[in-house]
C-alpha cells in the first residue's frame, strides 16, 4: 500500500521567502518552485532568498509590537 501510495501523500516543507530587509513570509509547498511561483504571483516580485524547513522545525517569531502578523491563505 506505501509502494503504490493509495492515499496520495506528498511531502510537504516550509519555505521562508524574504520579502524584504525586515519582512518574511511562510509558505507551505511541495516544492521550492511552487513556493516561488506561490509567492511570485500574489506579491507580483520575486523573493529576495528562500530556505526550506522540515514540517517538524519548530518556529519561534517575535513580531515587533507596531507591526501586526500578516497571513495569507490561498482558498
Amino acid at each position: 500500500m506505501i509502494q503504490n501510495n493509495v492515499l496520495v501523500i506528498q511531502k510537504n516543507c516550509i519555505y521562508s521567502l524574504k520579502m524584504n530587509q525586515m519582512d518574511i513570509v511562510f509558505i507551505f509547498a511541495a516544492s521550492e518552485e511552487d513556493a516561488i511561483h506561490f509567492y511570485t504571483r500574489i506579491f507580483h516580485q520575486t523573493p529576495l532568498n528562500s530556505n526550506e524547513y522540515l514540517l517538524d522545525f519548530q518556529l519561534a517569531i517575535d513580531a515587533p509590537e507596531s507591526k501586526s502578523p500578516k497571513t495569507w491563505v490561498q482558498l
